[in-house]
């Protein structure tokens, strides 16, 4: 049961990492501020955890689970306000990272979950029963 979830967190995060360095460097529509400071503003965050998610680290994917709840949010957002001026790479774009964003969400949360249920359990000294 481990190895799936940990397969599909791992599989979406880097999945979000792609399509925020993707749309950002190259997908967005043009803005006044430079597309490399968009893309170090929303890459950077999620490369910080990178390596210890990786590795399996169940804190990792508590807090990098956190962390995607504010790509949620962009996605939601980005996907909603495109969808009233009915640009539809925008459109695209909110609902991709929102659906990489819940399965990654979903997939570390039950990951944490089991492979917390695997560590011995110790009593307030630290020893195990």
């Amino acid at each position: 049961m481990k190895r799936p979830l940990r397969a599909l967190a791992a599989a979406s995060y880097l999945g979000l990492l792609a399509l925020v360095i993707v749309w950002e460097g190259w997908l967005a529509p043009p803005t006044p501020v430079p597309r490399a400071f968009w893309m170090g503003l929303k890459a950077l965050p999620l490369l910080v955890p990178l390596y210890p998610l990786l590795r399996g680290g169940g804190r990792a994917h508590v807090l990098s689970a956190l962390l995607v709840l504010l790509y949620f949010s962009e996605g939601v957002a980005v996907a909603y306000t495109d969808g009233r001026r009915e640009a539809w790479g925008g459109v695209a774009y909110g609902l991709t990272q929102t659906a990489l964003a819940v399965a990654f969400i979903v997939s570390a949360t039950f990951y944490a979950r089991v492979i917390g249920r695997d560590r011995p359990v110790r009593d307030s000294s630290g020893m195990e029963p």
